[in-house]
């Protein structure tokens, strides 16, 4: 099987955002903060997440066994 894996790419129109400061929503003091968990359970999901450009725009991609 040459392709083993599916990718989407996901951009909107927005000024985007630093990705890179939202807090790690694994850590306790975060438990209950409403930040973050799109974050986590997208990766939970996906083998890999990547943001590009300004932070409008995110590469999913999910490897099928």
């Amino acid at each position: 099987m040459e392709n083993n894996h599916f990718e989407f790419e996901i951009a909107d129109e927005g000024k985007g955002f630093d990705w890179n400061k939202v807090p790690d929503p694994i850590h306790k003091e975060n438990h209950e903060e409403f930040h973050g968990r799109g974050i986590f359970l997208t990766r939970f999901h996906f083998d890999e997440m990547e943001y590009l450009g300004k932070g409008n725009i995110v590469k999913l991609k999910k490897i099928i066994k």
